[in-house]
């Protein structure tokens, strides 16, 4: 979909479980190719097709507006630390705002199910420090970037959704990430690295489990 990456050997087998699909993969790896079976290939590429059905989708990742899979490196003012990021779609400078695309696969693309999703895997703290990053090293054009996730279901007809975080969100990355930040700086210099708790911790089983094995004794 981002028009990047090593070249794919489509190989059309029902799974890996023969030798001779085994074999034909490792000649493919060998060859510096990925190997993907047809089945698994078909998928890539009807989800890849759906994006660019999508208007907004496949606006964000326009072909020859910008550049897939770029790195960025910048030192935190504070500490000085080394901070690191991988943007999915880094639009060229066009004089306005720029707008970051990130590309998520979900289960659920419904605004509901972003909501969990965005939580579960940290991506308000993603977007914060993407967005730290585009302006510490200047790629802001000097307006306040806009960060849009796109997410799209796996299964078909592999629905899209293009979202944006609230403005509180980047609030409260901000600081889980000053305290990530520190937290490690702190580990850096003591070699220490603290646990999730320090003492022997009771675990409870949840209560719905409890009571619908032991009845009414739990």
């Amino acid at each position: 979909m981002l028009g990047v990456g090593p070249e794919l050997a489509v190989l059309d087998y029902d799974d890996w479980r023969t030798k001779e699909a085994r074999q034909k993969a490792d000649e493919a790896r060998a060859a510096g190719l990925v190997p993907i079976l047809t089945k698994d290939y078909e998928i890539v590429a009807a989800m890849a097709a759906a994006i660019r059905a999508h208007p907004d989708a496949s606006a964000l990742f326009q072909t020859g507006r910008g550049l897939a899979e770029q790195s960025l490196f910048w030192p935190d003012e504070r500490t000085g630390i080394w901070r690191r990021a991988r943007l999915d779609w880094n639009p060229y400078p066009s004089g306005n705002r720029l707008i970051i695309p990130d590309y998520k696969t979900t289960e659920s693309a419904h605004p509901e199910a972003i909501i969990r999703t965005v939580l579960k895997y940290g991506y308000h703290i993603q977007e914060k420090w993407y967005v730290d990053g585009i302006k510490a090293l200047g790629l802001d054009q000097g307006y306040e970037p806009a960060f849009l996730f796109v997410f799209q279901e796996k299964n078909p007809p592999y629905l899209v959704t293009v979202a944006e975080l609230h403005p509180l969100a980047r609030r409260v990355a901000t600081v889980e990430i000053r305290k990530a930040i520190d937290v490690y700086r702190e580990c850096t210099r003591t070699g220490q690295w603290p646990g999730y708790v320090d003492d022997v911790t009771l675990i409870e089983l949840p209560e719905w489990h409890m009571r619908r094995t032991l009845g009414d004794a739990a």
